[in-house]
Order: C-alpha cells, then structure tokens, then sequence
C-alpha cells in the first residue's frame, strides 16, 4: 500500500511539474522572394553597432536573423517555415524595427498559409519597401494552445532564428 501511494504522489508531481505537453515551436528556417526570385542569404546578428556574420560553427546566445540585400523597394515576400508538430499555429505577431533594438511600435500578423506535417507555411509581404524599418522580428505565435513566445531551436541547431534582416542596397 505504502509503495502505491509512492507512486501515485511521483506520478502526479511529474504530471503537475509545469512541463509542456504541446512539443517545440519555433522558425526552423526563412526564405525571401522578390519578383518571384529567392533571395541569397546568410546569417548575422547585431553586436550592438554592426552586423556580424555568423559562420554557424558553435552554438551561440545572439539573436540570428537570415540577411538578405535587395537592390530595389518592390514587394518582398517573406515566408517563415514553423516547426509545430503538435499546435496549430492560427497567428504569428512580428516587429519591425531598426538593428533590432530602436522599436518602432510597428508590427503585423504573417499570413498563416497552411500546415504540412510538422510544419506550419506563415507568408509576411513588405509592399514597396521604404527602408523605415530593417529588421522583422517574430515575437510569437497564437496557437490552439495558447500564446506561445520565441526563444527555442531545434535540438540539432547551433542557433534560434529570430528573424529577416533587409539591407537595401542603392
């Protein structure tokens, strides 16, 4: 009887510990299209004055964001591949804002687009980029679970995608 309720009270402190039952959420990768072209890109994060390159050989704190250059202000489609094995992803809040620490107060919703698989398809476009703004930040997501907030990577990854950098080059 004693071992019983041993293992009732181990059974309910790990079934109430605060673990999330609703698996990892988080942007496992990024592409941008302008004219229906992808962009090249690489990785960078901001130092506080520059960005830097990130050469992906370590793991790192820093906030990534896939760098791209455009030459011109056309449309810019942005699409963020969601890992989201077990949440429907119905919104997903971005900022945009200056070498990511000047915030402009401005932001938007991605298009949720569709869900295959484990991955959710959320589409951002950038009408006639004006260069107010550089930096697209994702913030979080609105799920059939709840709000869920950035921060995770996937167990292989060396870094957390946090969002698009756009440098415009004139």
């Amino acid at each position: 009887m004693k071992k019983l309720l041993i293992i009732h009270i181990i059974l309910f402190l790990i079934y109430n510990s605060g673990c999330s039952y609703d698996g990892p959420i988080y942007i496992n990768d990024i592409e941008v299209y302008q004219n229906d072209n992808l962009i090249e890109s690489n990785l960078k994060y901001f130092d506080g004055r520059v960005w830097v390159l990130y050469n992906n050989q370590k793991p790192t704190k820093e906030k990534i964001y896939l760098s791209v250059d455009i030459s011109s202000n056309e449309d810019i489609l942005i699409v963020f591949n969601i890992y989201s094995p077990k949440l429907t992803v119905n919104e997903m809040k971005l900022t945009l804002n200056y070498n990511t620490f000047t915030n402009t107060n401005e932001g938007g919703w991605a298009t949720v687009l569709n869900k295959d698989g484990d991955y959710t398809k959320c589409t951002f476009l950038i009408d006639d980029f004006t260069n107010d703004f550089n930096t697209i930040t994702s913030y979080g997501w609105l799920t059939n679970q709840g709000p869920k907030y950035m921060g995770s990577k996937a167990m292989s990854s060396n870094y957390t995608l946090w969002g698009v950098n756009i440098n415009l080059i004139t």
